[in-house]
């Protein structure tokens, strides 16, 4: 065989030091013969295991060593097992050290345990908990040595990276709660960790995890909620291998690359409560099959690439109380089975193609508080049983086709405090019902084609307007003085009419720097020859700003 020039720059790899103490040596010939995989890197320089290491042979003030019980075995694992966490991650500065490498980890030899760990009557660690505290680099292998633990939650480190040790879903067959959260590991999602028999509570949100959800999903079969919220997982949606999970009550895939169409499977999940896809890529038309969720509470499917028509059968969730799917391709008219979900709480289909008149059914929901149609291609005159909704506090109609409002609104009068009537085809004086809406707070009217005055009753009544929007109409007349009275106005736009006079100089003390809160006031008084005289207003129109 040639030989190797000492000047071909072939890198020098230093020998492993051989242990120099009996108690070193002792404690090596354990790790080899009980953790032969992980042994190695406790003797490799330079990695946090051998540091771990060298703290247990020297430094560790228990100097526990093997009496060949296994007892005693497991436990000198446990202290290298949190000597290899701690010095993987930063220990030194965490935010919060206490007592850690220092004294009984459990507290039972007198003093404190060591912060975020819990343990048995016995001295076995069955809890590890760390919420902000400054973990930093990468979780080691070696955590997976704790094989008691039930709950491993380690949340909001975010500079807590690499990927998630597979050795955790081989070794910790006891874990009930697995919550590794807002934090900034990499990688995929260990196919071990779905061979977890016992586990009730996977939680990996807002992390940076990548590849499929694994079909192995199914094997977790006392699994309740699955919180995967705000990754980069891509591929299909395996709906009929999460079926078979028949405890699952949380699904969060939210804000990941998902794709493909939900599957009807969907709808065998019958004790599912919380199902959230929304921002993904998902395709097709939602499945009739989703009706069959009759303990849903809550769904959302905001933001995907989804079609075609609602499915009456929504009708048969009697307990959703949260339903969105705003930003999808959705067309046809709204389907009145809707006034079947009496508990719902919150409806948002905005940003879709939804055609058709508003269903008078959806009054049944007596329960609705938000209600958000916003971006569609509605049509007609707002149904007169909307103003009966006694619950209802935001009603947000912008950019449709609707052309009335309702004349009896005293159902909602003391609760909507917002309305959103923008880029309609409302024409017409402005509705006198408005002015009983007295708790309304935000009341935009723009871009419509109303006409005649401002309603004096605007400025009697609403005197909890902090933002009145209603410019690009035909409104004309002289702005009210009574208008002074809207004390807590800070947003006043009536640009792009034809209002003329002078901004009363009651309304322009709402924005007296020494003490009124009115910040900004738009008017059509620029150009050469301005309808009206405004010496408050900071924006003029027409002009640059307009």
């Amino acid at each position: 065989m040639p030989t190797v020039s000492p000047t071909s720059g072939a890198p020098t790899i230093p020998p492993t030091p051989a242990p120099t103490t009996v108690r070193e040596t002792v404690l090596a010939d354990m790790l080899r013969e009980i953790i032969p995989d992980m042994a190695p890197a406790a003797f490799r320089a330079g990695t946090p295991q051998h540091t771990a290491f060298g703290w247990l042979v020297d430094d560790d003030p228990l100097q526990l060593s093997p009496d060949g019980t296994r007892g005693m075995e497991r436990r000198i694992l446990q202290r290298y097992a949190l000597a290899c966490l701690s010095f993987g991650t930063g220990g030194a500065s965490w935010g919060n050290k206490g007592n850690w490498l220092r004294g009984d980890e459990c507290g039972f030899q007198g003093g404190s345990g060591w912060y975020g760990i819990g343990c048995n009557d016995v001295g076995e660690i069955r809890a590890v908990a760390f919420d902000d505290n400054n973990l930093a680099g990468e979780l080691p292998p070696e955590i997976s040595l704790l094989t008691s633990v039930e709950n491993l939650v380690i949340k909001n480190n975010k500079a807590l990276t690499g990927p998630i040790p597979a050795e955790v879903g081989k070794n910790m067959g006891e874990l009930r709660q697995l919550a590794l959260y807002n934090n900034d590991p990499t990688g995929e999602i260990p196919d071990t960790l779905y061979g977890l028999p016992y586990l009730v509570y996977l939680n990996l949100q807002d992390n940076r995890l990548t590849g499929p959800l694994s079909q192995s999903v199914a094997n977790l079969s006392s699994l309740k909620k699955l919180i995967l919220f705000n990754n980069e997982l891509t591929g299909a949606f395996h709906a009929q291998h999460i079926a078979s999970l028949t405890e699952l009550e949380y699904l969060g895939l939210s804000g990941n690359r998902l794709s493909g169409t939900v599957s009807p499977h969907i709808g065998t999940m019958d004790g599912l409560e919380y199902l959230y896809l929304d921002n993904n890529r998902f395709s097709g038309t939602i499945p009739t099959h989703i009706g069959e969720l009759t303990y849903l509470k809550s769904l959302n499917l905001d933001n995907n690439e989804m079609y075609g028509r609602i499915p009456t059968e929504l009708g048969s969730m009697v307990e959703l109380e949260y339903l969105s799917m705003r930003g999808n391709s959705l067309s046809g008219a709204i389907p009145r089975q809707v006034g079947g979900m009496a508990k719902l709480a919150t409806m948002n289909l905005a940003t879709n193609y939804l055609e058709g008149e508003l269903p008078e059914e959806i009054a049944n929901m007596s329960n609705l508080r938000h209600l958000y149609l916003f971006q569609n291609k509605i049509e007609g005159v707002i149904p007169a049983s909307i103003g009966g909704m006694e619950k209802l506090k935001v009603l947000f109609l912008s950019s449709n086709k609707f052309t009335g409002f309702p004349a009896d609104v005293s159902g909602i009068a003391d609760t909507l405090t917002e309305l959103y009537l923008s880029d309609n085809e409302l024409s017409g004086p402005v509705p006198a019902s408005v002015c009983a809406l007295r708790r309304l707070q935000v009341l935009f009217l723009d871009s419509n084609n109303l006409s005649g005055g401002i309603p004096t009753c605007m400025g009697d009544n609403l005197r909890d307007l902090s933002q009145l929007y209603m410019f690009g109409n035909r409104l004309s007349g002289a702005i009210p003085g009574n208008f002074s009275k809207l004390n807590k106005l800070t947003a006043l736009g009536l640009e792009d009419n034809e209002l003329g006079g002078t901004v009363p100089s009651q309304v322009c003390s709402l924005a007296d720097e020494r003490g009124g809160v009115l910040a900004e006031i738009w008017a059509d008084c620029g150009g050469s020859v301005p309808r009206l005289k405004c010496d408050c207003c900071d924006t003029c129109c027409p002009g640059p700003d307009c």
